[in-house]
């Protein structure tokens, strides 16, 4: 089984979540890329960002930072989301 290597697995600026992390492991984890997919797929298939062929993820490096730069942090959307539970409750 022939290996290939990281830049052969990218088209362009398509690449896996892994070489994704390797190419920006000052800033960006796999872990953490994982969990930007998992909370906002679609900010980021509307972004132009995610792509999904069957089980591979591929991402477009370049739109995936713009999108992530763009989108507000993920503790305001907490406490969004805990306000507006909080005031469900009081209401009820």
């Amino acid at each position: 089984m022939a290996t290939t290597s990281d830049q052969e697995l990218c088209v362009e600026n398509l690449c896996t979540v892994k070489i994704l992390a390797k190419r920006y492991s000052d800033f960006l984890t796999e872990g953490g890329i994982r969990w930007t997919i998992f909370n906002r797929s679609r900010q980021l298939e509307a972004a132009g960002a995610l792509y999904r062929r069957g089980r591979k993820i591929l991402l477009d490096d370049k739109r995936y930072i713009k999108a992530i730069l763009t989108q507000p942090p993920a503790e305001k959307q907490v406490e969004r989301t805990a306000k507006a539970g909080t005031a469900a409750r009081k209401a009820a």
